[in-house]
């Protein structure tokens, strides 16, 4: 079986994650290191999902016992502590009488700030001496991230069995694009 997805940086499962760890090592802009984190974030919870239908859960499951303590519970157990379905079940219970979608996008943040937390401790003091510099590219970041995670949780609340991907960028035409490049010659000249 493949290794879970992590929220755990060090771990094999969250090597994904260290994408985000080098931008910030390397001083990168807010919106530099959410990009880094907008190709992260959807890949780790299509992971996760899936480590969660392995063990017999669907997310559609977890957002439907939302309010069902014990339910969540045994869904968490099933999920073999999953720590991604640990971490739904703690935002879930903080997150009283909002909406499927206000849900998903705290649920999202809340990863984000995990590995945030994590980031923090592994840079501060050697590529980074100020911890509010540090805590204010991470809120930038996030800041420049929200769109997407706002997106994700959009399209999660309506089929909580969509398989979360990175968001489309509006004004990239691929096609135009690549009959661009098909256009180059490769010694230089079109």
């Amino acid at each position: 079986m493949a290794e879970n997805e992590s929220l755990d940086i060090g771990k094999p499962g969250g090597q994904g994650w260290k994408l985000v760890l080098d931008a910030i090592k390397k001083h990168k802009s807010p919106s530099e290191v959410g990009k880094h984190i907008a190709r992260k974030l959807p890949k780790a919870l299509s992971k996760a999902f899936q480590d969660f239908v392995e063990n017999g859960v669907s997310f559609h499951d977890f957002l439907a016992n939302r309010n069902d303590k014990e339910a969540l519970t045994r869904l968490v157990q099933k999920c073999r502590s999953h720590t991604y379905a640990n971490l739904f079940a703690e935002v879930t219970a903080i997150s009283s009488g909002r909406s499927d979608m206000e849900l998903i996008v705290s649920f999202q943040q809340a990863i984000i700030e995990r590995v945030g937390d994590q980031i923090k401790h592994e840079v501060l003091g050697m590529e980074w001496e100020s911890l509010p510099d540090l805590r204010k590219l991470l809120r930038e970041a996030l800041d420049c991230v929200q769109p997407d995670l706002e997106w994700i949780a959009n399209k999660l609340a309506e089929e909580p069995r969509w398989k979360p991907r990175v968001k489309p960028r509006r004004g990239r035409n691929k096609a135009k694009e690549l009959k661009d490049l098909l256009g180059v010659s490769l010694l230089g000249g079109k």
